[in-house]
């Protein structure tokens, strides 16, 4: 390696099949302060390709990993690393995507990229797109085939598929997959090698122009020709030669250019024009790459603010929609069986997969589920079912495997399901929970702690802290109702949940905490700024809870009525807090609510006569009167 692909090696150590442990090293928080070391886990996410996956990191990031076999030898995967690493320094532009670096990992190398959510020219596309939005993504292009052709290196295989987009409007591409690119270097002049795929490929790549001068070579011009393919094709869904007959009798002067696809689509004349100089047969007629090519391509003033349009149909962030940017197109490879020696074979489009329930995946659920034991065999087991490619998010009966986890098995399973691209942000149906409500099921402090710190380490976890069930219960309610401790809410509250919404019964956290007695709790609540004015769905307030209780202490309703809880508030029984504590017979509770001003007259008979022996017994200095003591 040399030292431009030294400097982009990532400190990566595998840790499964499907983790990554990466070290970052001298790394700076957002105030810019040097932190050192750092740790970041990786998760394989999807696969997109045979040979392409996401990555997902705990903080929610996520990244392409392209694995290169070392072993085939026709693969030149150093020239790879050098070409991204090359380019990525050639320009701080966003024209490519981004080279984030490559690791070993058994006879590959891995090289990480940025992931375009939008995913290729194709896939986002469904229909032919307008005149003005074709010549904004062409001179990008050109852009970044100008820095490709400078550095010397012909890209060999511009199509949709290797264009991906990274913003939506106006829209904004990048070039990407540099697999079979060449650079100009010693020893790699020649660019003879037929690569490329069949529809966009340049007519000397098929040997159809004169090709038998000495120094014949695949020039930039190749790159030239495959963009004016890739604009004929996202202008009209069709390639400009569809078969390869049709492509020999162009380039040799048989017929004239195919522009009847382009006027069906009402394509302009300077269009077609431009595109038609990008497709001459001849490499050397072709121009160079340059954004100033696209100046002669005037388009009618109607056309103009199509350019900042969505498309058609577009197809959302769908990492399905990336799948194509390496190497699986719709349109056959030179080196498919199925081109050698049949030419004339038609293009066709591949069928689109099926999202059902597979095999492994039930036999993944049905373990987890049917699990009595959580042994080391179990354990083994389980991994060895994770990496057939059962997918752990599969809902069955309402549940993924990993909220049946979450909800009865051992953290070290959770652990295990989220390594293997378990998403922790699916709810059950019907009942709307997530893994983090079901963590709280057992009752179990120390094993809740465990999956708690887990799931809390997806940046989406923590971003749907407060998901409220079909109950409407949040996860610190049920913290709250299945722990009762200070320390089961403490991770929620660190992780910013919510102490003020309501659940059940119209309970915020703090009036859940007082109905179940738990005063520890609540006095937490109230140093993480719950709201003590709060009143339930029958006009309850946090007084009313706390004299209602059996346990709560009167320092604790003291501090209610310092922060300014109403004392003369009915709920909707007309009931205050002074009837409450006088129907329980609470006098130090009556005497502390009377001196806060509480209204004495309660519609009782009895009541008013229990705290009039409250105030005369105040008033003659003694603690209670008899019988009321």
């Amino acid at each position: 390696m040399d030292e431009i692909a030294e400097s982009f090696r990532l400190n990566v150590t595998a840790i499964s099949e499907s983790c990554n442990r990466e070290i970052l090293q001298n790394s700076s928080d957002d105030a810019g302060k040097d932190t050192g070391r750092a740790v970041v886990i990786w998760n394989r996410k999807d696969d997109l390709t045979k040979d392409v996956y996401l990555e997902e990191s705990q903080s929610g990031q996520l990244r392409v990993v392209k694995q290169v076999t070392t072993t085939d030898k026709s693969i030149n995967y150093r020239s790879e690393i050098d070409l991204m690493g090359r380019v990525s320094r050639a320009t701080d532009k966003p024209l490519f995507v981004q080279f984030i670096g490559w690791f070993p990992y058994k006879n590959h190398v891995c090289l990480a990229m940025e992931y375009c959510p939008y995913g290729d020219l194709k896939e986002y596309y469904s229909r032919p797109i307008p005149e003005a939005a074709a010549r904004n993504i062409c001179t990008q292009l050109l852009d970044g085939l100008e820095v490709l052709h400078s550095l010397g290196i012909v890209h060999r295989d511009i199509k949709p598929e290797n264009v991906l987009v990274f913003q939506k409007t106006p829209v904004k591409v990048k070039i990407t997959d540099f697999g079979v690119s060449k650079r100009a270097l010693e020893g790699q002049t020649e660019h003879r090698t037929a690569c490329g795929t069949m529809g966009f490929m340049a007519p000397e790549v098929l040997h159809l122009v004169d090709d038998t001068k000495e120094d014949s070579t695949f020039t930039s011009a190749v790159d030239i020709w495959s963009l004016g393919c890739l604009l004929y094709y996202i202008l009209t869904k069709q390639t400009p030669f569809s078969k390869y007959e049709l492509l020999r009798d162009y380039a040799k002067g048989r017929t004239a250019f195919p522009d009847g696809h382009l006027k069906e689509y009402h394509v302009s004349r300077q269009g077609r024009k431009f595109i038609e100089r990008l497709l001459d047969p001849l490499p050397e007629a072709r121009p160079s790459a340059s954004v100033d090519l696209t100046s002669d391509w005037t388009i009618p003033d109607r056309d103009e603010e199509s350019i900042y349009s969505e498309p058609p149909s577009p197809r959302d962030a769908d990492p399905s929609g990336f799948s194509r940017a390496f190497g699986d197109s719709t349109q056959p490879s030179i080196n498919d069986a199925q081109w050698i020696g049949f030419p004339d074979v038609p293009f066709e489009l591949d069928p689109l997969s099926d999202n059902d329930m597979d095999y492994f995946s039930t036999e993944l659920w049905n373990f987890v589920k049917s699990a009595r034991t959580f042994d080391r065999a179990s354990t083994v087991k389980l991994q060895a079912l994770l990496t057939t490619h059962a997918s752990p998010s599969r809902l069955h009966n309402g549940y993924t495997a990993l909220h049946i986890a979450s909800e009865s098995a051992p953290a070290e399973w959770v652990k295990l399901l989220l390594e293997y691209g378990a998403d922790a942000h699916i709810r059950t149906e019907p009942g709307r929970e997530t893994s983090l409500h079901l963590s709280t099921s057992k009752g179990d402090l120390g094993d809740f702690t465990k999956k708690t710190e887990l799931l809390l380490a997806i940046r989406a976890v923590r971003e749907d802290i407060n998901a409220q069930n079909s109950n409407g219960d949040t996860v610190l309610h049920l913290a709250i109702a299945r722990l009762g401790t200070v320390s089961a809410i403490q991770p929620l509250l660190d992780a910013e949940a919510s102490t003020n919404i309501k659940g059940r019964q119209g309970r915020t956290p703090l009036l859940y905490a007082l109905y179940l007695e738990q005063e520890a709790v609540a006095t937490e609540l109230l140093d993480r700024d719950s709201d003590p004015h709060a009143l339930d769905n029958w006009g309850f307030s946090a007084l009313h809870y706390a004299i209602a209780s059996r346990t709560i202490s009167i320092q604790f309703i003291k501090r209610l009525l310092d922060a300014g809880v109403d004392v003369n508030w009915k709920d909707e029984d007309g009931r205050t807090p002074l009837y409450l504590a006088a129907e329980k017979n609470k006098q130090e509770v009556m005497r502390l609510l009377l001196d806060h001003g509480a209204n004495p007259e309660l519609g009782n008979r009895r009541l008013n006569t229990r705290v009039s022996q409250v105030q005369l017994a105040t008033k003659i200095g003694l603690k209670s009167l008899w019988p009321f003591s």
